[in-house]
């Protein structure tokens, strides 16, 4: 891929000519045109040969080359921020910069590195790398594509899109470039609208690219390193502090206290708030490519990317205050570091002018290691404050014991036949997938404190455990494997000079040799087991798709086909973790044995775990994950037809392309969570279950089941406008996309374990929610890119590229507040996740708490809430404030230190927008779950619910996501030759 090539035709007098300066672009053909004739002797035969550097996608794709890279404006060096150029793509900030391709999950994407894959296998990272950051620089990237749907048969392990990357090669010329950026808080704005912005940080990030012959003609290499250095900004703390988002139900006062009493009471230092964290980032690269004769080609290559991420948490609580109402000190903070190391082999070969294959062979290993910044053991200790918010200091629960490895090899053996018009494809494909996993929340303990004099006196509330059932944590890890083995066969048919047809069908078979320990327990409960996996299931994919060439300015392209993998696995490690067996988990509260609550709740230390708690994790019979025996492989059905159209609009220029799709998806399995523990015993007012504790079984813990769903739909819509002027004032090049989505789903899938799939999830029934608005759905995006170039002097290049966006706000639901019993719903106190009943008027429900109807009436109108009058406010319903913002970046060229050379220097400004006005370019966005609860439901009386006041603050249900939302300035300094 990329180029430059040269293409020389030789007649058969010895006669050349050739056109060099030649570029491939990833998944386009490139159409060259020659005369044979003229003043030349008639030509009887005509020999081409050549190879097939890559494989055209028939479907929707977007192509990027090098420039398109380059001057994209960005802060951060990652080429996600290229990828967002497309409409069809969402980067979602509050999500860790999680890629969103066509309202699709993040997890459901699948990233490939020269065609191999390069995914976040186990599918902990929102972002969807294998690594925290992007795996690799954007310096050794040659061609960048995002493949939403691509119906060749050789693409699959993903329902959103796939995000493929082909990489710079060595060739006979020697070439190479060095590098330094750097970006700080005296280059960042301080306000977005209401909002101070005081964040501490310098991203410092320097490296080089270096690549020639070996031998000339015959073996070439290429390399690149990079590392990064930056701080992380902290944006949320107490009420009167200057950060950006405060938690007006935490005090500094109440950090304060809390901080001397935990020093002095339990010699425990929780850590201040600090405005900056270090982290850093290094990646390493090499490549090398072997002619090894006319007919085979050798590729070889190795990334690494090494670093570390500190997470600022938003944790969630064990009681009372929602997570919303929390703020963490920075004990309660972790640094996940993390490692991944690839390496990948590829070899083309041309047997005959009809016959060619590929063999690929690729390994990867990820490591991460979320260590907290505050002193262990100790356990996790949650404070209500005087105002009902929550301090907490401690080690992150989810981090007292958390390890993950994973080691995938990945086989790939395709052959192309060409038998006239038609060209045979077909191949097997083998995954094997190593993982190991230690996930044991509250290994160390947490307590909750119902106030700050509680916490003063060593007296808890209550009290979480959960080890392995021998209390040691490394007993308690998960090791297994997940394989896949892959055959496709596909016919691509050029019927006519104007019509390709492509039809083809994969097969694909998962297996695994380990399973999780049964539990008798769970098979006495249901009558079925908890050891059930992937192992045995298969998905047939069928594929059809079309390419018509209607005229020289019109091109027509569809198809239809499955679509299915990219379940992340660490929803099937959950069935590893929790068996009920090899783990268990405890619960005390002030209502347990007396004597329970003497040795736990009284004269709290905070280490080590009180011996009474950690006899009763022994009991065998803890919480379980489990998959449903008739599990089937998520999978979607695919519909699209594109346009691609060609203008001449007179005085406004000719060759306007016009790019239109219209994608429909339509579920066949997607996945959902069930609690089996609890069942439908009743009736509320508004018609929704009530929920009870299944009889028989234990009185906590729960048996989470990952099942199917066969509901589900989308529409995606896109136009794109491309145009190009040379004039000579500079080459001004211009596009513009627009994206409508419209995203139905049953259980949008937003977290990595059971339970946080199930009860992160606005419903009105916990174990049957409805079909509703996906929380990936972005109902509009428009995006659109300028750049304008002139070379003033020799082949130096001045350039100017703006790109800008505006884009609907997030998905989110009404639901009730409090901790309520009305609805049996267990997890309904710390997330808050009934969703609202509006009442038709005072005589629709009764109102208790101090809460008057004039107040709520005016609530409900204010907010929209008037049209689902005597109705369940649907999940989703409402969206947040849209945002507009606007990138520049300039770009200049200046001569080298020798013939050949330059340097650039390079000036990029994110949110130009607000830049230019304090109160433009916010992005204020729900905070997850995506819910905003309004009143509390405390029971029901005459048929009629209670609802008591007082209403909620619903402005403390969004933040202000801080450095996105003002401006921010990167400076560049570049050497290349």
């Amino acid at each position: 891929m990329g180029g430059p090539y040269k293409i020389t035709i030789t007649s058969p007098s010895g006669t050349e000519e050739a056109r060099e300066n030649v570029f491939l672009v990833l998944g386009q053909p490139y159409n060259f045109d020659y005369q044979v004739g003229g003043s030349a002797p008639m030509v009887e035969e005509l020999v081409v040969v050549g190879r097939r550097i890559g494989e055209v996608v028939y479907g929707v794709s977007t192509q990027y080359n090098r420039d398109d890279i380059a001057k994209t404006p960005v802060t951060s060096r990652d080429f996600k921020e290229t990828l967002k150029k497309d409409s069809k793509v969402f980067i979602d900030r509050s999500n860790s910069d999680a890629i969103q391709i066509a309202g699709n999950n993040n997890r459901f994407n699948l990233l490939t590195i020269d065609g191999i894959r390069q995914n976040d296998d186990f599918g902990l990272n929102n972002g969807g790398y294998p690594s925290l950051r992007a795996p690799v620089s954007v310096d050794i990237i040659d061609q960048l594509s995002v493949n939403t749907i691509p119906y060749a048969v050789t693409y699959s392990g993903f329902q959103g899109g796939n995000i493929n990357i082909v990489t710079k090669s060595g060739t006979n010329d020697w070439t190479g470039s060095a590098y330094y950026y750097y970006s700080e808080d005296g280059l960042l704005g301080s306000k977005s609208k209401n909002t101070n912005i005081n964040l501490t940080f310098k991203d410092k990030t320097y490296g080089g690219t270096f690549g020639g012959p070996i031998v000339e003609d015959k073996l070439f290499f290429f390399a690149g390193y990079e590392k990064f250095t930056t701080s992380t900004p902290v944006t949320r703390g107490p009420a009167g502090s200057s950060f950006a988002n405060v938690v007006n139900t935490v005090t500094q006062a109440d950090y304060d206290q809390i901080k001397s009493i935990a020093q002095s009471v339990y010699n425990y230092g929780i850590l201040d708030l600090p405005t900056g964290l270090p982290e850093k980032d290094e990646k390493i690269f090499g490549k090398l490519n072997w002619n090894i004769n006319d007919d085979h080609r050798l590729v070889v290559s190795y990334n690494r990317d090494k670093g570390n991420l500190t997470v600022t948490n938003n944790p969630a609580v064990a009681q009372g205050a929602s997570s919303n109402g929390t703020l963490s000190a920075a004990s309660n903070w972790y640094n996940n570091k993390f490692k991944l190391d690839a390496v990948s082999s590829q070899l083309f070969s041309d047997w005959t002018d009809a016959f060619k294959t590929e063999v690929k062979v690729g390994y990867k290993e990820q490591k991460a290691n979320p260590t907290p910044l505050g002193e262990i053991p100790f356990s996790e200790m949650q404070v209500q404050t005087p105002g009902g918010g929550m301090l907490v200091f401690g080690p992150d629960q989810f981090r007292h014991g958390n390890e993950l490895s994973v080691k995938l090899w990945n086989i790939k053996v395709k052959g192309d036949y060409l038998i006239g018009d038609h060209t045979i494809t077909a191949g097997y494909e083998r995954e094997m997938t190593d993982f190991f996993n230690l996930f044991l929340p509250n290994s160390y303990g947490q307590y909750f404190f119902a106030s700050i004099a509680d916490f003063q006196a060593r007296s808890a509330t209550s009290f979480n455990y959960a080890n392995a059932t021998t209390n040691i944590q490394a007993d308690g890890g998960a090791t297994f494997d997940s394989d896949l083995d892959a055959y496709y066969i596909q016919d691509s048919w050029n019927a006519t000079p104007e019509l390709t047809l492509i039809a083809g069908l994969r097969y694909e078979k998962y297996s695994s040799t380990a399973r999780p320990r049964e539990n008798p327990f769970f098979f006495s409960r249901y009558g079925f087991s908890n050891t059930s996996t992937y192992d045995g299931k298969h998905l047939l994919l069928p594929r059809l798709s079309f390419a018509y060439d209607l005229s020289d300015t019109t091109k027509i392209r569809g198809g239809a086909g499955l679509f299915g993998g990219g379940n992340p696995n660490v929803w099937l490690s959950n069935s590893y973790s929790n068996d009920g067996i090899a783990t268990g988990s405890v619960r005390v509260t002030r209502s347990s044995a007396a004597n329970l609550v003497a040795a736990v709740l009284d004269n709290v230390s905070g280490t080590p775990v009180p011996a009474e708690a950690q006899a009763l994790v022994a009991g065998g019979d803890g919480s379980v994950n489990a998959v449903d025996p008739n599990f089937k492989i998520p999978s979607v059905w695919k519909f699209s037809l594109g346009v691609d159209q060609t203008f001449d609009l007179g005085a406004m220029g000719n060759d306007w392309l016009v790019t239109a799709d219209l994608i429909y998806g339509s579920v066949k399995n997607a996945t959902t969570w069930t609690e089996n523990r609890v069942i439908a015993t009743g009736v509320t007012p508004d018609g929704r279950p009530i929920y009870s504790r299944r009889p028989g079984v234990p009185s906590s813990g729960n048996d989470l089941i990952l099942t199917n769903t066969k509901q589900g739909e989308s529409w995606v819509a896109s136009l794109n406008v491309a145009k190009t002027w040379d004039t000579s004032i500079g080459i001004i090049d211009w596009e513009l996309g627009y994206t409508f989505t419209d995203v139905r789903d049953v259980n949008p899938g937003t977290s990595s374990t059971a339970q946080s799939n199930w009860d992160n999830l606005a419903t009105d029934d916990i174990n049957n929610p409805k079909l509703a608005t996906s929380n990936y759905e972005l109902k509009r995006n428009i995006v659109s890119a300028v750049k304008w170039s002139k070379e003033f002097w020799g082949d130096y290049e001045t350039s100017v590229s703006f790109f800008g966006q505006n884009r609907s706000g997030r998905p989110y639901s009404y639901t009730f507040s409090g901790s309520s019993s009305v609805f049996g719903d267990p997890r309904q106190s710390s997330r808050q996740r009934q969703l609202f009943y509006v009442p038709t008027d005072a005589n629709d429900v009764v109102l208790a708490g101090g809460l008057t109807w004039e107040a709520l009436d005016a609530y409900i109108t204010q907010n929209g809430l008037d049209k689902y009058r005597g109705k369940i406010v649907p999940r989703n319903a409402f969206r947040g404030k849209s945002v507009t913002q606007i990138d520049v970046q300039f770009r200049q060229e200046i001569p080298g230190l020798f013939e050949g050379n330059k340097g650039v220097f390079v000036f990029d400004i994110r949110n130009l927008t607000n830049l230019l006005n304090k109160s433009w370019g916010q992005e204020l966005t729900p905070n997850f779950p995506f819910v905003v609860p309004v009143v509390q439901a405390t029971g029901i009386q005459n048929g009629k619910y209670v609802y008591s006041g007082p209403i909620q603050n619903r402005d403390q249900r969004f933040s202000v996501q801080a450095k996105p939302s003002v401006w921010q300035i990167q400076m560049g300094v570049r050497y290349e030759f």
